[in-house]
């Protein structure tokens, strides 16, 4: 992303010793999303196509090891889950995990800016997310990597145990 690419350069020439950890969008966002308990539905901006959304225990687990073994130097870990999911396939998944209809809403980036606004998040964090969801509207976060599984030792969490694990939150 252009935000982060600028200090990723930096420190690649900067001659320190580096491992870049590129998560996916994380799992956890969805937590925030108290309106699929309230009312069976989520809203984020506008997003059609898949992303392989990643848990952020996976995330420290990949950072955990990359800190604490050798073989990481100059080595960039695209971490992702098990599959890319649309947010309406998401959807579908809550549905039958919770079981209860769970809706998406895609909203164009205005609406979804006010709403996330009113939300009280700040606004640096929402023009961000907006600026992601434009990056990926239409393609380029569907791509699945063994980037958590190769240094752990363990699959990725899927999202349908995401859903399982943080029920009580959810449903």
């Amino acid at each position: 992303m252009a935000l982060h690419r600028p200090v990723e350069d930096a420190l690649a020439s900067s001659g320190l010793r580096w491992t870049m950890v590129r998560p996916n969008f994380y799992l956890q966002n969805f937590l925030r999303q108290a309106s699929i308990r309230e009312s069976g539905r989520f809203s984020f901006p506008l997003i059609t196509a898949p992303i392989s959304f990643v848990d952020v225990g996976d995330i420290a687990d990949v950072a955990a090891r990359v800190l604490t073994t050798e073989g990481h130097d100059s080595k960039i870990y695209s971490l992702t889950g098990p599959k890319a999911l649309s947010h309406t396939e998401a959807a579908e998944v809550f549905s039958d995990v919770l079981g209860k209809p769970v809706r998406y809403l895609g909203l164009p980036d205005e609406q979804a800016r006010a709403a996330l606004l009113s939300r009280g998040m700040p606004a640096f964090q929402v023009d961000t997310l907006i600026e992601v969801a434009r990056a990926y509207r239409d393609g380029g976060a569907e791509m699945v990597t063994s980037a958590v599984p190769d240094p752990t030792g363990h699959a990725a969490l899927g999202f349908a145990d995401f859903v399982r694990r943080h029920r009580n939150v959810l449903g």
